[in-house]
């Protein structure tokens, strides 16, 4: 099962089969890569959308949970997934799941 957002770091922090990944970028980098990607949107608008979207997420952590979303520390695995192709970043989260997964049965 995947679990996009919502807080599932806090949520699932101590679940024994979960596997915690941030996905990552710097903000200039992220917005080329959404350009880059195809959104008909203007930069401008991607530029707003990614603020509101950093923004919200950072106050939903503070205020549900009193957590910092940036805090790595609530992480196994963080990717910047602006410097990586996609490919690479799933085959790491797929390694890491199956070390994972592999060690639970030790």
């Amino acid at each position: 099962c995947v679990i996009l957002g919502r807080a599932a770091a806090i949520l699932l922090h101590d679940h024994p089969h979960a596997l915690l990944v941030r996905l990552t970028g710097a903000f200039e980098r992220r917005v080329q890569q959404v350009l880059a990607l195809g959104s008909n949107d203007s930069e401008a608008n991607v530029r707003r959308f990614l603020e509101r979207s950093d923004r919200d997420r950072e106050a939903y952590f503070r205020h549900l949970y009193q957590a910092d979303p940036n805090d790595m520390r609530l992480f196994h695995l963080a990717i910047d997934s602006t410097v990586l192709s996609h490919d690479t970043a799933v085959d790491f989260i797929v390694a890491a799941a199956a070390e994972r997964t592999a060690s639970e049965g030790a």
